[in-house]
């Protein structure tokens, strides 16, 4: 495979049409290349940046000065709610969109603004015309209007604070303005409660005192009712039901009693029966009397038995003790049967209480139960009393809620930010502007930059001349004045290169002739006229005689022929008589003194349909030159201003493909290359001529000579 980074493998007559992308990278490379057509077209983006930003502020300075002052307000967006009896007079604020911007539109409404107009023109007789221009007493209809369109009411965010906003020429006159509408607004708000407020409160006093006739109707009606029905109550129940809760109590007590007293009597007699001498009777063990006779019990049977371990039966003492034990055991049970008597009465009263209670209470229900049937319609006339005294109630706090809540105005809504006297003009804001303008200017140089960019159809590096058109990119021929120093600035550009052969033109000969070695026959061709062909072939012809080559440079524009003015050769025939047989080469042929080059010139003479004729026959003077000669090189006409430039060019080992530098369209140059590709012919490569350096230098590493400077190191100049 053939690498294309070794151009000497290459076919000399094709073009290197694909490269391989730079090791930078393509991102790197975009940006270098981007800069550099700024830099190229940086005196059009100035221009464009300065007229746009020169608009702008000019504009902007022309503008009149405006200053927008703001107040703050705090709004409830609440209604006065006079007509319904079941909601509150003054409801809980709303912060739903639709009613904070009905607070807006109250704000922003004819009549708020005629009420400022008003109160304003009051204070300052001048005020109208402060605010509409006008020499002549303004209408108040005018004023309003004017005051309406300059101001603007905002809520910011989802608040319920309002900015009012008020621009004027005057920043005296802006916040007086936004001031005055917030209170204004406020007085609006504050009539429309109190007129509501008075239209109720008439007719709620109408209502009041019907109802307050009906309620003292009612009430004397259940009163007169309890009296006849013996339904008269203590501490919100009747006597009769307070005498049943009572006998219902007493009742309860005597039964709990009577189960008392019958579980204790059960209880001592279930253990005398089961054979206790009644010493463990609940009720005996809580008697002082048992209690006593068991210590001396303790005693006496502790006694017995001192006297037993002593003395034997029969013996006195211990006959007495005995004695004395007996009855102490006697007086015991005694005792205790007397306490089983006790209980036994405490039962029996116990029960005639219980029945005594319980007769009472049947006496007093039966009673309660008459009560209770005249009760219904005591019942019936104390509710439809109470509904009576309800709505006269809610009717007297409706009274009284109204003439407070009309009251509320500073409460619902306020000025909590007045607005200030403003220091800096709102408008126009010329810091704004020129940030605004200048990125416009920024954008719009851009855009001019790029605009000329793609227009331009110029071919200015050796990249754009091997990625456009497909061909070697062989040299840059400088313009001279780009290169050369003031004193070399008087040398013809066809003798640059011999009396410099240091510079960057001889150089650049050099480059082409490596770029044709071996080949005989070179041609110089051109898309049209004013290319800078001719001095490209004249000094290609002088440079490869200097080298020591036997070179004849041929004129082959046999219409309007340019080496020997060039030269400054008079010539006695030409190529058409040589190739007609009208002259010899001999008599023809002219040598170039400053190089040792020949030249076989065209005669500049009138043209016609025979020469054209000789130009085909041009092979036949390539055969004539070739065997005394090691170079040929050819100038021939444009190819596309000549037809004859292809028949030449069929007839050449290598075509040199000279472009414009900047200057010839690409459309042309593809034109002009199509022509020579239709008869089989492809250049060797291309070269800019007339190419500006140090314009090159800033097309950045998209030419091969952006950093021609350095060569300097060479003895470049």
């Amino acid at each position: 495979m053939t690498d294309p980074d070794r151009l000497d493998v290459l076919p000399r007559n094709r073009a290197l049409v694909n490269q391989p992308e730079t090791a930078t990278g393509v991102v790197t490379d975009a940006a270098r290349r981007s800069f550099a057509t700024l830099r190229r077209r940086w005196l059009p983006a100035l221009a464009v940046f300065a007229l746009v930003l020169g608009a702008v502020v000019f504009y902007t300075w022309r503008q009149p000065l405006a200053y927008t002052a703001t107040a703050s307000l705090v709004v409830n967006a609440r209604v006065l709610d006079v007509v319904s009896p079941e909601k509150g007079v003054v409801p809980k604020a709303s912060d739903s969109d639709a009613a904070v911007n009905t607070e807006v539109q109250i704000l922003q409404s004819r009549e708020v603004a005629q009420r400022v107009a008003a109160t304003l023109a009051a204070r300052d007789p001048n005020f109208a015309t402060r605010v509409t221009g006008q020499p002549q007493p303004a209408a108040n209809r005018l004023v309003a209007n004017v005051l309406q369109g300059r101001l603007a009411v905002r809520r910011p965010g989802d608040t319920n604070v309002l900015s009012v906003n008020y621009t004027a020429p005057d920043p005296e006159l802006a916040a007086a303005v936004a001031n005055t509408f917030g209170t204004e607004y406020l007085a609006v708000k504050a009539g429309t409660r109190l007129g509501a407020a008075r239209s109720a409160g008439t007719d709620i006093g109408r209502q009041i005192d019907t109802l307050r006739a009906q309620v003292e109707a009612a009430e004397a009606s259940v009163a007169q009712y309890k009296a006849a029905n013996n339904l008269l109550s203590a501490e919100g129940s009747t006597l009769t039901e307070q005498e049943v809760s009572l006998y219902r109590q007493q009742e309860a007590t005597a039964n709990t009693t009577l189960a008392e007293d019958r579980a204790r009597l059960n209880t001592a007699r279930a253990q005398l029966r089961s054979g206790s001498t009644g010493e463990d009777v609940g009720e005996a063990l809580g008697s002082s009397v048992i209690g006593g006779l068991r210590q001396q019990q303790a005693q006496l049977s502790g006694k017995v038995a001192e006297l037993r371990t002593r003395y034997k039966d029969g013996y006195p003492d211990l006959e007495k003790a005995k004695q004395q034990l007996a009855d102490v055991n006697q007086a015991i049970q005694a005792e205790i049967r007397r306490v089983i008597s006790n209980l036994e009465a405490r039962v029996s009263v116990s029960q005639q209480r219980a029945a005594t209670a319980s007769g009472i209470l049947g006496g007093a229900q039966s009673q309660l139960t008459a009560n209770n049937a005249a009760s219904v319609r005591l019942g019936e006339l104390q509710r439809r009393s109470d509904a009576l005294k309800a709505t006269y109630q809610a009717m007297m706090e409706r009274r009284n809620a109204v003439t407070s809540g009309a009251m509320i105005g500073t409460d619902d809504a306020r000025v909590f930010s007045p607005a200030q006297v403003p220091e800096n003009p709102s408008s126009p804001n010329r810091k704004l502007n020129l940030v605004i303008g200048a990125l416009l200017a920024t954008v719009l140089a851009g855009i001019t930059v790029a605009l000329l960019q793609m227009f331009d159809r110029g071919i200015a590096t050796s990249r754009d001349a091997e990625r456009l058109l497909g061909l070697r990119h062989l040299a840059n021929w400088p313009l001279l004045r780009s290169i050369a120093t003031r004193e070399e600035r008087g040398i013809a550009p066809a003798d640059f290169a011999i009396e410099r052969p240091l510079s960057m033109v001889a150089e650049a000969a050099r480059n082409i002739l490596v770029a044709v070695e071996g080949e005989k026959v070179i041609a110089v061709t051109s898309s049209r006229p004013e290319e800078g062909k001719t001095t490209l072939a004249i000094s290609l012809a002088r440079m490869a005689a200097l080298g020591g080559r036997r070179v004849v440079l041929v004129d082959g524009d046999i219409r309007r022929g340019r080496v020997c003015p060039a030269l400054g050769i008079q010539p006695r025939a030409g190529v058409v008589e040589v190739m007609a047989g009208g002259a010899t080469l001999k008599e023809a042929l002219v040598q170039d003194e400053a190089s040792g080059a020949w030249v076989l010139p065209a005669l500049v003479q009138r043209y016609t349909a025979a020469q054209f004729g000789a130009a085909e026959r041009f092979d036949d003077l390539v055969a004539m030159l070739a065997p005394l000669f090691d170079t040929v090189i050819v100038d021939t006409p444009p190819v596309l201003a000549a037809a004859e430039s292809r028949a030449i060019v069929q007839n050449v080992d290598a075509v040199v493909f000279a472009v414009r530098w900047n200057k010839t369209l690409l459309p042309v140059v593809r034109a002009a290359l199509k022509r020579l590709r239709d008869v089989d012919v492809e250049p060797v490569g291309v070269v800019l001529t007339m190419a500006d350096l140090r314009a090159i230098s800033r097309y950045g590493i998209d030419d091969v000579d952006y950093n021609y400077k350095a060569y300097k190191n060479y003895g470049y100049s």
